[in-house]
């Protein structure tokens, strides 16, 4: 009897969870290179820009949060956050061709609870331009390499 409900309840819900597997549409789904406004943020070393800003991710946004690596030949799409009404529910990289953690308020949904990052994670929070570069010539200096410049606050 388990199991009869449970390949019901995943016949049901597969097709809507297949639905949230390929490249994310919506607004800043497609946004071919990152715009002036983007924020910044390092990655692993690497530059990353990143928008929306997380700043102006609010409750009622559905779309995705674009982030791009700087490979020396310009920017390069990383992935892309995709939220719905302000809530992160999955990540996608044009590498991976499939996705390994979908979450639904705060929950796992598909994926391994364990090795999924916290959904609050997938939304970025990023500082202005150009302040990544102040904060190196700042450490070069000698100076204090705190990443609170005036200015410069993740957000």
């Amino acid at each position: 009897m388990r199991a009869a409900l449970l390949a019901c309840l995943l016949l049901i819900a597969l097709p809507a969870l297949a639905d949230e597997t390929g490249r994310p549409a919506g607004d800043n789904c497609n946004v071919p290179s990152p715009p002036d406004s983007a924020g910044e943020t390092l990655d692993h070393g690497v530059l990353l820009k990143v928008f929306p800003r997380a700043r102006d991710i609010g409750p009622a946004y559905t779309g995705c949060q674009g982030r791009w690596a700087d490979d020396k030949k310009g920017w390069r799409l990383a992935g892309l956050a995709v939220i719905r009404k302000g809530e992160p529910l999955r990540y996608w990289t044009p590498e991976v061709s499939f996705v390994t953690c979908i979450y639904d308020k705060g929950k796992v949904v598909l994926g391994d609870a364990k090795s999924c990052p916290d959904q609050r994670e997938l939304v970025l929070k990023s500082r202005a331009a150009g302040c990544e570069e102040k904060i190196r010539r700042t450490i070069e200096q000698g100076g204090n390499p705190s990443p609170h410049l005036p200015g410069c606050e993740p957000e």
